[in-house]
């Protein structure tokens, strides 16, 4: 998870850090990877 936090795609909370969501950049990582196994192309 820290890996992914220090890139933008996630941000953490909580106490311990132990509640994550995604950051604009991780959703729109995500989309762009399902439209890639999907055969879409993504410009």
């Amino acid at each position: 998870m820290k890996r992914l936090e220090n890139k933008g795609y996630i941000s953490s909370h909580g106490k311990s850090g132990d509640v994550c969501s995604l950051t604009q950049i991780g959703v729109l990582y995500v989309l762009g990877k399902i439209g890639k196994n999907k055969g879409e192309r993504q410009d």
